[in-house]
C-alpha cells in the first residue's frame, strides 16, 4: 500500500454526506471501505449496487477505474512473472543514477522511477511516480534499500495532497502526517507492516474523525463529529468485524440517539433523548427520513411510560399511558401524550376502573364517566377535577348503606367536590324512595327519611 493509497478512504469518508446519508450514500460508503481494504470483490459489487438505487457520474467513474485498474493488475501479474523466469539480474557494483520504467511493486501496481540504481533495482534516493485510482498522478520521494522503499518519504499530489510518513521493507510503518490546503483537511495516520493500526484522525472545518484500527480492520470505538447549522453532531461507533457497524450513540446539543448502525443507517428500534421536549427518553424505529415513526414507548425519567404511535413527529391513535405507582390510562390520543380523543379507559392499582372522558395534564377524571369500585360501588356522572360534580348516581353494595342515608344504596341527584350537594334522591335495595330534596354538605337538609303520604 503506497501512502497515497493509505488515505484514500479517509478522504473519501470525509467528503461522504454521512451523518444524514440515504441507502445511496451508505452503500457508496462501503463500497470506498471495501477498496480501502483491497476487497475489490466487494467493492465492485458495492458500487453495482449503488448504482441499483439511482444513477450517479462520481459511482460510475470509481467503477470504471476499478475494472479497469483490476485488469491492468492481472496484465501486471502475468509480466511480472514472465520477467521473473527470463530476465538475468543486472549486477552493478556501484549504484549510479538513473531511470527506472514500468517497474511492478508487491501489489502488482506499475511505478516509473528516477534515483539511485543498483543491481537494476531502485537504491538510495529516488521518486516513484504512480497512477492512483481516481487517475491522478502523484509521487513519493524518499530512499530505497535494494528496490524496496525504506525509511522517510515524501508524497504529493497535483490535487493539493502533502504527506509525509514511512516505510520499511516496502510497507508504511508508523505515524503518517499531511494536509491538503486546497480542501482544508489534516490528518495524523498510523500503520503497522502496511496496514492501519492505531488511531487515525482526519480534520476538516465541519468534519473531524478519529478513527481506531487495528491490523487494518476497524475496532474499538469510532468518534465521528459534524459541524451542523444547529451545532455539533457526535457519533460514538462500537465497532464490530472490522467494519463501520455495531453499537452507536449520535449526541446533538439537544440530545442523543441511541441503537445499532451498519454504515450510519440505525438498524431495528432507537433510543432517542430530546432535551427540549420531555424528561426522559423514547423508543422506536426511524423512517426513510431519520425520524421517529410508528410503535414508540416513551419512558419519563419519573417512572411514568407511555406506548403508541408517532404520525408525523406527532402522538396519534390508541396508546397506553402508566403513572409510576397510579393509574394506567388506555385512550386514542391526538397530536400528545397529552390530548385524548373519546372516552379513556383508566385502570388504578386497587383495580378500580374508570371509564369516560379524561384530563391527561392532571391525571383526573374530567366530564362524563363509568367509576366501579373493587367492592361493588359504582358511579355513573359527570366528573371534575376528578370529583364527582355535577348530575350522577351512586350505588353500594346491598347490606352497605351511602353516608349520612341509612338504607339508601342508590343515590341519583346533584354532586359537587364529591359530596352530595343540591337536589337529589335516596333508594333502599327495594327501589323504595326514601328521601327527595336537598343536600348539603353531603348530608339531607329535611328529615331523612321522609315521612311517606298514605
Amino acid at each position: 500500500m503506497k501512502l497515497n493509497q493509505f488515505l484514500f478512504f479517509f478522504l473519501a469518508l470525509l467528503f461522504s454526506p454521512f451523518a444524514h446519508a440515504d441507502d445511496f450514500a451508505n452503500v457508496m460508503l462501503q463500497a470506498d471501505l471495501a477498496l480501502f481494504m483491497k476487497d475489490y470483490e466487494r467493492a465492485r459489487k458495492g458500487y453495482e449496487l449503488a448504482l441499483s438505487i439511482r444513477k450517479d457520474d462520481d459511482c460510475e467513474k470509481k467503477l470504471a477505474m476499478l475494472k479497469e485498474n483490476e485488469k491492468r493488475r492481472k496484465e501486471n501479474r502475468k509480466e511480472k512473472a514472465r520477467l521473473q523466469k527470463v530476465k538475468s539480474p543486472v549486477l552493478n557494483r556501484k549504484p549510479y543514477q538513473g531511470a527506472l520504467k514500468g517497474l511492478i511493486d508487491d501489489e502488482d501496481d506499475k511505478f516509473d522511477y528516477t534515483g539511485w540504481i543498483l543491481n537494476g533495482q531502485p537504491h538510495g534516493e529516488g521518486t516513484a511516480t504512480y497512477t492512483v485510482y481516481d487517475k491522478t498522478k502523484g509521487w513519493e520521494k524518499g530512499k530505497w534499500l535494494n528496490g524496496q522503499k525504506y525509511g522517510l518519504f515524501e508524497a504529493e499530489s497535483p490535487d493539493g495532497l502533502k504527506l509525509t510518513g514511512a516505510y520499511i521493507n516496502g510497507k508504511p510503518e508508523g505515524i503518517a502526517k499531511g494536509s491538503n490546503e486546497k480542501a482544508g483537511i489534516r490528518f495524523e495516520l498510523f500503520a503497522k507492516s502496511g496496514k492501519p493500526d492505531g488511531i487515525q484522525k482526519v480534520y476538516s472545518p465541519e468534519k473531524q474523525f478519529v478513527l481506531s484500527y487495528k491490523e487494518g480492520k476497524m475496532a474499538g470505538t469510532q468518534f465521528l463529529y459534524y459541524t451542523t447549522s444547529e451545532g455539533q453532531v457526535r457519533f460514538e461507533i462500537q465497532s464490530e468485524e472490522g467494519e463501520l457497524k455495531g453499537k452507536t450513540i449520535v449526541v446533538t446539543k439537544n440530545g442523543k440517539m441511541e441503537g445499532y448502525t451498519i454504515n450510519m443507517v440505525f438498524q431495528g428500534e432507537v433510543k432517542v433523548i430530546n432535551r427540549q421536549l420531555m424528561n426522559g427518553y423514547m423508543i422506536g424505529r426511524l423512517n426513510e427520513d431519520g425520524n421517529l415513526q410508528g410503535p414508540i414507548r416513551y419512558h419519563f425519567t419519573n417512572g411514568n411510560k407511555f406506548e403508541g404511535v408517532l404520525e408525523e413527529g406527532k402522538v396519534k391513535g390508541k396508546g397506553v399511558f402508566e403513572v409510576l405507582k397510579g393509574p394506567r390510562i388506555e385512550a386514542d390520543f391526538d397530536g400528545s401524550i397529552f390530548k385524548i380523543t373519546g372516552p379513556a379507559v383508566v385502570t388504578y392499582p386497587d383495580k378500580t376502573v374508570y371509564k369516560g372522558g379524561y384530563d391527561m395534564e392532571n391525571f383526573v377524571a374530567k366530564g362524563h364517566g363509568v367509576w366501579e369500585y373493587q367492592d361493588g360501588r359504582k358511579f355513573e356522572g359527570n366528573f371534575r377535577n376528578g370529583f364527582y360534580d355535577g348530575e350522577g348516581t351512586l350505588t353500594i353494595p346491598t347490606g352497605t348503606h351511602i353516608v349520612n342515608c341509612p338504607d339508601c344504596v342508590t343515590y341519583t341527584g346533584e354532586f359537587y367536590r364529591g359530596l352530595k350537594s343540591g337536589k337529589g334522591k335516596c333508594y333502599d335495595a327495594k327501589g323504595t324512595l326514601l328521601y327527595a330534596g336537598e343536600f348539603i354538605n353531603d348530608k339531607p337538609k329535611d328529615i331523612y327519611p321522609m315521612k311517606l303520604k298514605k
